[in-house]
């Protein structure tokens, strides 16, 4: 069958394989349980009533993290040293010469407030097993699992022209809360990807009489946007 929207996650069979409940998945799939348990009724509003939550969870799709990653700060006088374990081998520096290729130092982002957050250590790249294809004219958005995102760490969202780039896109993240001592689980949702068509746009901005722009109802009108406005979209 020939699809006109294809994107397509390239990897190793034997990895493929091996990690078969690690693969990515439509956002739709990912839905947290603290969303599905909410009650929106008539006299109880919730998010769970607005629609465009509900897109931006259900948006493209999902990378799991592929490897148990572990991190330790250490304090060697005035200096700050990052320790990192992968799949429970042994620790490395970023004073290691092979580590180094995994790192950004924070003079790449200077005076970025991600360099405090990530407690003026080198930022870790985690390094993505996949290879992202998408048609002709298509990039895509990498970002953070939109309003479902892993509260201690962050990647730096970036854009992909994924139909000319077909190698891999590795993720430096932002270690947010910085402890002396963190793990981050295989199979963690940790990236949303978003494929979109690129093209030019123009600004204009228009005054009006905005006191002429009343819709005429009001919240108990519970899913208005839903009925009134909103299109399905599809990510499968």
């Amino acid at each position: 069958m020939f699809y006109n929207n294809l994107i397509e996650f390239i990897g190793d069979k034997d990895y493929i394989n091996n990690n078969k409940d690690i693969l990515p998945i439509p956002s739709k799939l990912n839905i947290p349980e603290w969303f599905k348990k909410l009650d929106h009724s008539r006299g109880k509003f919730s998010v769970k009533g607005c629609m465009p939550f509900l897109d931006s969870l259900t948006a493209g799709y999902i990378l799991k993290l592929p490897t148990d990653i572990e991190f330790k700060k250490v304090k060697e006088g005035d200096n700050k040293k990052l320790f990192v374990r992968i799949a429970n081998n042994d620790w490395v520096t970023n004073s290691e010469e092979t580590y180094n290729k995994d790192l950004h130092i924070v003079q790449q982002v200077e005076g970025s407030p991600a360099i405090e957050q990530n407690g003026k250590l080198p930022f870790f790249k985690i390094l993505n097993p996949w290879k992202i294809v998408t048609p002709s004219g298509y990039s895509c958005l990498f970002t953070n699992v939109l309003n479902n995102n892993l509260n201690d760490f962050e990647i730096f969202s970036g854009i992909v022209d994924t139909d000319c780039y077909t190698d891999r896109v590795n993720f430096p993240i932002v270690w947010k809360n910085v402890k002396d001592n963190y793990f981050l689980k295989r199979g963690s949702p940790y990236v949303q990807v978003i494929p979109f068509k690129r093209e030019k746009w123009n600004m204009v901005i228009t005054p009006r009489d905005t006191r002429k722009d009343a819709l005429g109802f009001g919240t108990s009108f519970i899913n208005n946007y839903k009925n009134r406005f909103w299109n399905k979209k599809s990510w499968k």
